[in-house]
């Protein structure tokens, strides 16, 4: 089973792991009976490749113990409303911030929300260079004035004292990214955070709503499996039918895959916060996630990038340059 989605996609191009299109056809898996991004993680390539779980996406949060009214909607709206919790002690330090953009959830995803896309899912190449990929960069280089540096930023995230938390659920940020699987997490460390839920902002041109999965389990058969029959009924059993998927998703509170209002509704009435998600999911707009064998790589890549950018070691045109010249020659 997966935890991480990314290295799918290079499993199966490197013959690491075997095609499930006959176990899926045995327990009756059709398209249609998906959510069209939970069906793009599993079938591309012209196979089935697993069968999911559950999987993952995040919106954005607020701290109504922090900000009181209503969330933003637009960039222009997060930028005026963040600018307004910045709180710094008499040395200078940061205490509390009203957003971080890097720092919660994966910074990347953000490229979406202003336009940009790093992949032609049409022409299937990387597009990691073009010029509007720069915006959700340029974004970032106003945190990182507005704070003075980026370090103030990072001194006040490593000032959570435990692993089981981000600055966001430690109730230090106003908004932050977080994923369908942080109200359960609240729960189990019986934490009485008060927050409120709303869609990722979206610049002009881009539909509300549009969002990215950034992750899902999935159960999958290695190509030297000792036991390949015994673990296709395991895979069937854990995902392969409503029953399988509810027993994990309903306890944990994470997104089922199958677009079924029966097991829609079982999600929601355990966790009647994730609405949002669902609601979002229901608009239609969300970028499947890329199948590329190199976007673990790419993961990497960026990640680095925005740390480059974000110390201003970097301009973004200079730091994409670089992650897209290391992708082709990959590629």
């Amino acid at each position: 089973m997966t935890y991480s989605y990314t290295p799918v996609g290079a499993w199966a191009a490197n013959g690491f792991i075997q095609p499930l299109d006959e176990a899926a056809a045995a327990v009756g898996i059709k398209e249609e009976d998906f959510f069209p991004i939970a069906w793009n993680m599993i079938s591309f390539g012209g196979h089935t490749w697993g069968l999911l779980q559950e999987f993952d996406f995040y919106m954005l949060w607020w701290n109504k113990a922090i900000h009181t009214g209503e969330p933003p909607v637009t960039f222009d709206d997060l930028d005026a409303m963040a600018a307004e919790y910045n709180v710094m002690d008499s040395s200078g330090d940061l205490t509390q911030a009203g957003f971080i953009p890097w720092s919660s959830g994966e910074a990347h995803v953000w490229n979406n929300q202003w336009g940009g896309s790093f992949y032609d899912f049409e022409n299937r190449v990387w597009t990691i260079d073009k010029p509007e990929n720069q915006a959700f960069l340029e974004w970032f280089l106003k945190y990182v004035d507005l704070f003075g540096d980026r370090e103030k930023a990072d001194a006040l995230e490593t000032s959570v004292p435990t692993e089981d938390l981000d600055i966001f659920q430690y109730g230090k940020v106003a908004f932050a990214q977080q994923g369908e699987w942080v109200p359960s997490n609240l729960k189990a460390l019986e934490l009485d955070l008060q927050f409120g839920i709303t869609t990722l902002p979206v610049t002009d041109g881009v539909p509300e709503g549009t969002n990215t999965t950034v992750g899902g389990n999935l159960f999958l058969l290695p190509t030297n499996a000792k036991q390949p029959t015994e673990a296709v009924h395991f895979i069937q059993h854990m995902a392969g039918s409503s029953e399988g998927v509810l027993a994990w998703c309903v306890p944990n509170g994470n997104m089922p895959p199958l677009d079924d209002p029966a097991a829609l509704k079982a999600v929601q009435d355990e966790w009647p916060d994730l609405k949002p998600y669902f609601d979002t999911l229901a608009k239609d707009h969300m970028v499947p996630p890329i199948s590329s064998p190199h976007t673990a790589l790419f993961g990497q890549l960026i990640g680095d990038a925005v740390d480059a950018v974000t110390y201003k070691q970097s301009t973004p045109e200079e730091a994409l340059a670089g992650v897209s010249q290391e992708i082709k020659s990959a590629v």
